[in-house]
């Protein structure tokens, strides 16, 4: 007994120790496409991403994808930002797709004219610009540079803008071939070459062809204009050698949706019913509507028919009665989502615009109306509402009828009443009362 050697006690001799995994097996991993899933439906939650941007080094381009895709910069935080993005270890200009600069005001004014050139070599993948330019003014160099730097922009707003002549604007909306989105607000003293602004009718859009001679029926600048016709192949530069260079510039083929707030609306419309084929929106919102412009967009919303998918409407006091009279809106069979900006409206005429508008839209296609009430009295009239009400209840396939004011929770007006104002889309749980915010259509 006594050569026979015992084991330790510490290591029990049926004991089997498996030997280490190798770290790759060590813990569960989920499969990189489910982790960008997770972090993609965070996009708008900064403390979150900012979280998950710890967790490891894997996740980390998926989060600063999100935390950097959109910077905003003015005349204060640009010289302190530009370091991140010229140091030779940045990562960040791989990151910002969306790109706004905002002029303070009572700030330097020719930033602007400095910074971009620099940019649009720094930022190679900015495909949404924003622009508040204040009364800055953008130099010919600094256009060109936008157009050959970013010539993969997608979405473009110009807030603020100032341009010489409309076409400065022109230029610079045809100078971006993946043109998706334009959104203006801004203006300029004259329009064409030299012609004043007021001279928007057919004579002044119709300066860019020769005499007229003979043009087929249905042909858009018939339609547009109800001019006799206009022989178009008669057009050459050896006949009309100073016609042909002032032939309207033409903006990008994939455009699809337009915003315009406070500019020459016609100048615009009337612009794209001079081209052939005409640019046809499916996303269209128009603010500050005056009585100058509506058969302008009469004109075009005719010519959209079918491809308009997305109206957003604001007209302005001295068209609250003729609007729904002079639109007509029964040819956009497609247009699901309806916004009706009543900021500048009395309030007596607010049940009478929405109605007559929702009386010509598509039963079947719309699914989301909003409805932004202008200044409301102490009192709201209930029984208006319920004419509203009565209305949209018409329309069997609404899913969102939202009510967008200026009332602060809690007190008095729309807020307040809300129970007794739709109550049918109310019971049917589509409706959503809030306070606009800023960014909201107009």
């Amino acid at each position: 007994m006594s050569g026979i050697s015992l084991p330790s006690p510490t290591v029990p001799v049926h004991t089997y120790v498996k030997p280490p995994a190798s770290s790759s097996s060590s813990s569960p991993r989920l499969y990189p496409e489910l982790v960008d899933i997770v972090i993609d439906h965070c996009h708008d939650d900064r403390g979150t991403l900012q979280a998950l941007s710890f967790v490891c080094k894997d996740w980390l381009p998926s989060t600063r994808f999100h935390l950097f895709s959109q910077i905003k910069l003015t005349s204060h935080n640009y010289p302190t930002f530009l370091p991140l993005l010229t140091h030779p270890n940045s990562t960040l200009p791989h990151c910002i797709s969306k790109l706004n600069l905002i002029q303070d005001i009572n700030n330097e004014r020719e930033w602007l004219n400095h910074l971009i050139p620099d940019l649009t070599i720094l930022l190679p993948h900015t495909r949404s610009f924003t622009i508040v330019s204040g009364e800055t003014k953008l130099t010919r160099n600094t256009r060109d540079a936008l157009s050959k730097g970013w010539n993969g922009l997608t979405e473009i707003s110009l807030k603020e803008a100032s341009f010489r002549t409309f076409r400065e604007f022109q230029d610079v909306m045809c100078g971006f071939p993946m043109l998706e989105g334009v959104e203006l607000e801004g203006s300029w003293s004259k329009i064409g070459y030299g012609t004043g602004i007021g001279n928007t009718n057919a004579e002044y859009m119709l300066s860019w062809l020769p005499p007229p001679r003979t043009i087929p029926p249905g042909h858009p600048f018939a339609f547009a204009f109800g001019h006799d016709g206009y022989d178009l192949e008669g057009l050459s530069a050896h006949s009309h050698p100073r016609l042909v260079p002032s032939l309207p510039p033409r903006p990008s083929n994939t455009l699809i949706k337009l915003e315009l707030t406070t500019c020459p609306t016609q100048d615009v419309l009337n612009w794209f019913m001079a081209l052939t084929p005409i640019p046809l929106m499916k996303v269209l919102h128009l603010g500050h509507i005056i009585s100058e412009e509506i058969p302008s967009i009469s004109r075009y919303l005719r010519v959209c028919g079918d491809r308009l998918e997305e109206l957003g409407l604001q007209p302005e006091r001295q068209v609250q009665d003729i609007l729904p009279q002079q639109i007509d809106l029964h040819s956009n069979t497609s247009i699901h989502t309806l916004t009706i900006d009543l900021s500048f409206c009395s309030q007596d005429f607010h049940t009478p615009l929405v109605v007559q508008i929702l009386s010509q839209i598509s039963r079947i296609s719309l699914r989301t109306v909003t409805i932004i009430p202008g200044p409301l009295p102490s009192k709201v009239q209930t029984n208006h509402w319920s004419q509203i009400d009565d209305a949209l209840s018409l329309f069997p396939y609404l899913t969102k009828v939202v009510v967008l004011t200026k009332c602060l929770p809690g007190g008095h007006g729309i807020m307040a009443e809300e129970p007794n104002l739709l109550r049918r889309c109310a019971e049917k749980g589509i409706l959503r009362v809030g306070v606009r915010q800023k960014g909201t259509p107009f």
